[in-house]
């Protein structure tokens, strides 16, 4: 049977099945609540608040070419 704890020893901490739920519901609803907010999330952006696309995108166009020139005699 399940021991009732009594009001003073809950109080001294003496319940650690129940701290120990706690602290396991609370890292899974932090889990769930994190991968909802990437889920739903904008697109991702530079530092600069362009999105990343975009920013790629012109950042190649303006790269000077960089792979080495060829010599051919």
């Amino acid at each position: 049977m399940v021991q009732q704890l009594s009001t003073e020893e809950v109080r001294q901490g003496r319940n650690i099945k129940g701290m120990v739920g706690v602290l396991v519901i609370s890292t899974a609803l932090v889990v769930v609540g994190y991968m909802l907010m990437l889920a739903f999330s904008a697109k991702p952006v530079t530092v600069d608040g362009q999105p990343l696309e975009t920013s790629a995108a012109a950042t190649d166009a303006a790269a000077p070419d960089a792979s080495p020139a060829t010599e051919t005699q």
